[in-house]
């Protein structure tokens, strides 16, 4: 009896066994265990068995067929693409054919999103990289960064409850440029909180007087102000500037219409009321490059301005409005013109540079640092004057400038200030703007430059 109970057992067992080999869904505690149950004596099984065993191993073990884009090597790619001569571009003002190189340039580009401000952003709102900055464009580093956030702390003990500086809209505006320009955001951990309640009281406030007649070219024929113009030309800088940093959608709008503003309140002749108008103005559009908002109107204006300025600059003989004519040039894309090289010339000559006022200092010293896309000599020649470390050393202990010369007098603290921060955060602040192409200007232009 016992040995028919052993008998059954056995069997029940053995086919409980080849039950479980033949059930799929059977549990194993790994792929090699269940594949090598099933390899049998015989050599052929053996050889099938092991092949199954290798073919699932590869398709477990084996690594992604797609390796993720890594940011270095869209910079590697960007950056070789923009050294490529590229040959299919039409002039502008003429219809634009754009090579396949261009559109995957483009296509780059748009991954590193703005590569003037988004690279040397980081989104803690802390600017990585300045010392390098520095150090490659000759500023004493170690005196630099200190003096820059002394100067920020006093505009930040001297903003108001209401998020201003000093008069209003033109003064805040003004106090934004050196945080936006040291990459201090909303997100920083120093001066965070003063650069909201400043942005927020710039975007809440459009102009102190008649924006509507900005927007539609209407400014002319009602009661205004240039004040006003140099107060919407600053506005639409920062929040240029800002959007090109943080790509904020409702600034599109506002921005749309800046620029509208901007080029509308031109005369018949195509300039702007005054010099120093021209200046900011210029610097506004070329912020405005930067968010791709009105792009082509926005080019076209500056190249217009350029071709009139161009013509009028007297580079032989200094004037206070030479530096900011320069530097409109420049950021025109007409800074290898032989008149911008004349006109630094003369600013060496007459080094001018401490008893100019604040605005011309920081026009000045921005002109000479354009000036490196090409050679860099004038830099280096306005470098070894130790400007720089005579405005370190002029700083006052609570971190602000002041003007002592008479001539200068009617330039506020703020003002000076802001622009000295400025002059300091030149070499970061942004980068130089290259020349157009010879082949993209027209015959006459080139033989009468």
């Amino acid at each position: 009896m016992r040995f028919v109970i052993s008998i059954i057992t056995y069997l029940s067992l053995t086919s409980v066994q080849v039950f479980s080999l033949d059930d799929p869904k059977r549990g194993t505690n790994s792929i090699d265990d269940g594949i090598l149950d099933l390899i049998k004596d015989d050599d052929k099984y053996n050889k099938l068995s092991e092949e199954r065993l290798e073919s699932t191993r590869s398709k477990v073990r084996q690594s992604p067929t797609q390796t993720p884009v890594k940011l270095k090597d869209i910079k590697s790619s960007w950056e070789k693409i923009s050294s490529e001569e590229l040959k299919d571009f039409v002039k502008i003002g003429a219809e634009e054919k754009p090579s396949p190189s261009l559109n995957l340039k483009e296509s780059l580009g748009d991954l590193l999103l703005d590569h003037d401000f988004d690279i040397r952003c980081q989104k803690n709102g802390l600017f990585k990289g300045k010392d390098n900055r520095l150090r490659q464009y000759g500023f004493p580093s170690d005196g630099v960064v200190e003096a820059v956030e002394l100067g920020l702390k006093w505009l930040q003990s001297e903003q108001k409850n209401d998020g201003s500086w000093g008069s209003g809209l033109n003064d805040t505006c003004l106090a934004l440029l050196p945080f936006l320009a040291q990459c201090e955001l909303s997100s920083s951990s120093k001066f965070g909180d003063t650069f909201q309640r400043g942005i927020h009281f710039v975007r809440k406030r459009k102009t102190e007087k008649k924006f509507e007649y900005y927007t539609t070219g209407e400014f002319y024929k009602h009661v205004g102000d240039l004040s006003d113009l140099v107060t919407h030309a600053l506005r639409t800088m920062v929040l240029a500037e800002y959007y090109a940093m943080t790509k904020k959608p409702t600034l599109v709008e506002g921005l749309e219409q800046s620029a509208d503003g901007i080029i509308n309140t031109r005369g018949f002749d195509k300039q702007w009321g005054s010099s120093y108008l021209a200046h900011i103005n210029i610097q506004a559009l070329h912020a405005l490059t930067f968010t791709q908002i009105r792009k082509k109107v926005v080019v076209d204006c500056m190249l217009d301005y350029s071709k009139i300025l161009k013509r009028n600059l007297n580079s032989n003989r200094y004037s206070s409005k030479l530096p900011g004519d320069i530097l409109s040039l420049q950021l025109c894309q007409r800074g290898d013109s032989s008149i911008v090289n004349k006109g630094l010339e003369l600013l060496l000559q007459k080094n001018q540079f401490i008893s100019a006022q604040p605005p011309v200092r920081y026009f000045q010293a921005s002109a000479f640092y354009q000036s490196t896309i090409m050679t860099g000599i004038y830099w280096r020649k306005w470098n070894n004057l130790r400007l720089v470390r005579d405005i370190i050393d002029s700083q006052l202990l609570d971190g602000c400038w002041t003007e002592k010369s008479p001539e200068n007098s009617k330039y506020s603290d703020l003002e000076t200030t802001v622009f000295t921060l400025l002059v300091l955060q030149t070499p970061y602040r942004h980068r130089p703007t290259k020349p157009l192409p010879d082949d993209q200007k027209g015959f006459w232009e080139k033989i009468f430059d």
